[in-house]
Order: structure tokens, then sequence, then C-alpha cells
């Protein structure tokens, strides 16, 4: 048995210092309470369906290249659950070539976009440039 006094200070010891933060504890916690709070009304098995896929994707995201970083952020950034935001990189990494072949045909385009969205994900900005090139053919059209 551990005597009075020391007990005391230990109890006050935890009750004044701030636990140590661990993002990943934190993470595993808002995925859990987001996957409870979204799901609630189709069950326990959805709840855990949830959980499990957005453990995985965060996995999976944590696997890919460091050149894909900047997606993962940029995807993230609206603080969604993970399985959302390995779908949103996954679609900007399939739009990255497309992205370069408008960089030799519409520069002006690519660069316009990318100064008014500057928080867009690449589908966005690829969105926004085939926009305006569908703008400009019409324009041709109509002279």
């Amino acid at each position: 048995m551990i005597p009075s006094p020391i007990r005391k200070l230990v109890v006050a010891a935890i009750l004044i210092l701030p636990p140590a933060p661990c993002p990943a504890d934190d993470d595993d916690a808002e995925i859990v309470t987001s996957c409870n709070v979204s799901n609630a009304e189709f069950g326990v098995d959805m709840i855990h369906i949830c959980i499990r896929d957005n453990f995985e994707a965060r996995a999976e995201l944590q696997r890919y290249p460091a050149e894909y970083r900047h997606l993962i952020g940029n995807c993230g950034r609206r603080k969604q659950m993970w399985d959302i935001v390995k779908r949103c990189v996954d679609d900007d990494i399939a739009v990255m070539p497309v992205l370069r072949a408008y960089s030799v045909d519409h520069a002006d385009e690519l660069r316009r976009c990318g100064d008014e969205l500057p928080d867009a994900t690449l589908v966005g900005i690829k969105a926004c440039v085939d926009k305006l090139v569908q703008a400009h053919k019409a324009d041709d059209g109509k002279q």
C-alpha cells in the first residue's frame, strides 16, 4: 500500500500536469466520434464499417510518396473523414497528367484558375480550366 502523503502527491501531480499530446490518439478519437455521429441512424454495423474504412484510408495515405503530401494536406484541409480525403487525393493524382498537358495548351487558363482558386483541389482547378476553355470555344464560335 502506498503511504497516504505520497498517494496525495501523485494524485495532485496527475491532476495538475496536462496530458501529453498524442496526435494519433486525437485522430483515432475523432474518427470514432465522427463515424458514430454520422452513422448513428444506420446502426452499429455501419459505424464499424466507417471506422474500419477510415483507419485503412489513413494508413494508405501515410504510405503515399512524399511528392503527394501537399495533396493530402490540401484535401484534408476541410477536416473531412480519411476515406473522403483519400478519394480526393486519388482523384487529384489522376488529373495530374491532364493538368501537365493543360500547362502546354492552356497555360493562361491554368494560371488564372490557380490564382482565383488558391485552395482548390487539382480536380477543382481542372474543372475551372475546362469551363474557361469551353467559354473560349463558345466565344470563338460566335465570331
